[in-house]
């Protein structure tokens, strides 16, 4: 995928969801050092984060990763395909739904690039499974 929003002063909203309730992830965004930019930690089989520059701190112009932290996903589980989607400020979508496929557990699941440019923003999928 590729996405580039249009909306500068809106932001995205950013849905995650999987159809198995006891297998657990977050959703985070990492910049390019590593820290932890934003997080969900909805709990249950769903996750979502909205990023705007309006937000109180705005992420910086910069290249970012999305990715699932795995905190209840085992090797002995069957896959698990998680939807992403992304919103725009009146509820519609920019195109997809779009799905990464997790096949092993792991701390830090890349799936997605983030690109933070003036209040723009471009997702790559650098990822379909893992």
């Amino acid at each position: 995928i590729a996405i580039t929003t249009t909306e500068v002063d809106a932001g995205l909203q950013m849905n995650v969801s999987w159809p198995t309730t006891s297998h657990l992830f977050e959703l985070r965004i990492y910049d390019s050092t590593g820290s932890q930019g934003r997080s969900s930690t909805n709990g249950g089989n769903t996750e979502a984060i909205l990023i705007s520059p309006n937000d109180f701190t705005p992420l910086a112009n910069g290249t970012y990763t999305i990715e699932l932290d795995d905190f209840s996903f085992n090797s002995s589980s069957p896959a698990e395909v998680v939807t992403f989607e992304f919103l725009n400020e009146t509820g519609g979508t920019y195109g997809g739904p779009y799905t990464f496929t997790v096949n092993t557990p792991g701390d830090r699941i890349e799936a997605l690039n983030l690109e933070v440019l003036n209040g723009m923003y471009t997702i790559t999928q650098t990822n379909t499974s893992n």
